[in-house]
């Protein structure tokens, strides 16, 4: 089994172009958040058609920069992980879209109980997999990948007590 999972994209189609070798070696590729720029579903299924021009098999969660009701639209077309979880053999893989509180009011913001509630959902979807592979836009808090310029950590206390 061969995934690709990267996030970030924010509607830069040129990015997934130059990706577009990789993706097609890929047996699932997983959008791991903000493909959009405050996109709506018409903008964020454009991403998605770039990707499946490359790799058929597409999985998602939004970031905080994707609207909330993208989520909604990602789960109705069978391709969101957020609070779900899908079964590749033994690989179990679930997520948590949008990100914890920011200072910046970006669109797509869950409380730190609402964020462990969808990682316990998705996960208990695949725990019977011997292995689990959680994609999570917003990152685990007080690590190397939480920290601002000036080495503040911003990440989710939730979704560090989920991986502890």
């Amino acid at each position: 089994m061969r995934l690709v999972c990267f996030g970030d994209v924010h509607m830069t189609f040129r990015a997934i172009e130059r990706l577009g070798p990789v993706l097609a070696g890929a047996d699932v590729a997983i959008l791991t958040g903000d493909i959009t720029n405050f996109g709506d579903p018409p903008d964020a299924f454009r991403v998605v058609d770039a990707v499946r021009a490359h790799c058929a098999a597409v999985l998602a969660v939004t970031g905080n920069l994707d609207m909330p009701w993208v989520i909604d639209a990602f789960r109705t077309a069978g391709i969101s992980l957020h609070g779900e979880g899908r079964r590749f053999g033994d690989l179990g893989v679930f997520g948590c879209g949008g990100s914890n509180i920011t200072p910046m009011d970006t669109p797509t913001e869950l409380e730190e109980d609402e964020i462990a509630r969808v990682l316990s959902a998705g996960h208990a979807a695949v725990a019977d997999a011997p292995r689990r592979l959680m994609i999570c836009h917003t990152p685990p808090y007080d690590t190397r990948l939480d920290r601002l310029v000036n080495g503040t950590p911003v990440g989710s206390p939730a979704v560090r007590a989920f991986i502890e």
